[in-house]
Parts: structure tokens; C-alpha cells; sequence
């Protein structure tokens, strides 16, 4: 009994060891060539008509994305599951260097964002975006 105490303190050791040897604030992954898909959830404001929503995305939005290099937006629209019938504009990133670029950490993007007028329609059509953002960035680990 008391070797299985020893051993248990010893794997105690070593694991506390191991957490301190990878700091929090350590860059994850290092490898920065990896595909980003950064998924936003959209919901549709009152009143707004899907195709109407549909449309403006297809003609505004998706040719001021494919402007920029290393980036491409998908909307898609959902089939089954919690988010029937609900939006997610889908960003794909080429690389974390791409996405980095595209939208640093300190928010200034150096990239031309077009009028102003095509983000209001789009927040006046739907919400998700800004401070009511709701999203995630995936790195592939798997391709």
C-alpha cells in the first residue's frame, strides 16, 4: 500500500511538473501553415425574407471576401440538428498566417473592407457579428 502511495505522489509530481513547462500564453499551434475555418453563427433579424438575406450575401459579401488572398466565404444554411433553418457565414483562412493577417489581434485589418453601407444592410438584416459575435476559429490538425 504504501509503494502505491509513493507512486501516486510521483505522478503527482510529474504532471504538475509537466503543466508548469507549457505556459498558457505559449502560441498554439507553432506551425502556422495550418487551414483556419473560422464558423459564425448568424440569426436573421424580424421581418428579414431568407432569399432576400440570400441574395444580398451572394452579390455583396461573398465578392468582397474572395478579393482578399488567402481567404474565401461560404454561407450555409442549416439542414438538421439545433440550427435548422438558421445561417453560418463560414470563413476559410489558407493558413493561421493568412487569418492573422486578415484580422490581427489588435483589430486593425489592413485590408479594404469596402463601403460602408454593405456592413450596415448586413447588421440591419441580421445579427452575430461585432459584440454579439458568435463564433469559433478551427485550426486543421487533420487533412
Amino acid at each position: 500500500m504504501k509503494q502505491l502511495n509513493i507512486f501516486g505522489a510521483l505522478i503527482f509530481i510529474i504532471l504538475t511538473a509537466l503543466s508548469f513547462s507549457n505556459p498558457i500564453n505559449e502560441t498554439f499551434p507553432s506551425d502556422t501553415s495550418k487551414q483556419v475555418i473560422s464558423i459564425h453563427q448568424i440569426e436573421l433579424k424580424e421581418n428579414i425574407d431568407p432569399n432576400e438575406f440570400e441574395t444580398f450575401v451572394f452579390t455583396e459579401m461573398v465578392p468582397l471576401y474572395d478579393r482578399i488572398k488567402g481567404l474565401q466565404l461560404a454561407l450555409a444554411k442549416g439542414d438538421r440538428g439545433s440550427r435548422t433553418n438558421k445561417y453560418a457565414m463560414i470563413l476559410t483562412f489558407d493558413s493561421i498566417e493568412d487569418r492573422n493577417r486578415i484580422f490581427p489581434h489588435d483589430g486593425e485589418s489592413p485590408e479594404d473592407w469596402g463601403d460602408d453601407k454593405i456592413w450596415g444592410k448586413l447588421f440591419s438584416m441580421s445579427s452575430g457579428f461585432g459584440e454579439d459575435s458568435s463564433f469559433t476559429d478551427y485550426v486543421c490538425i487533420s487533412q
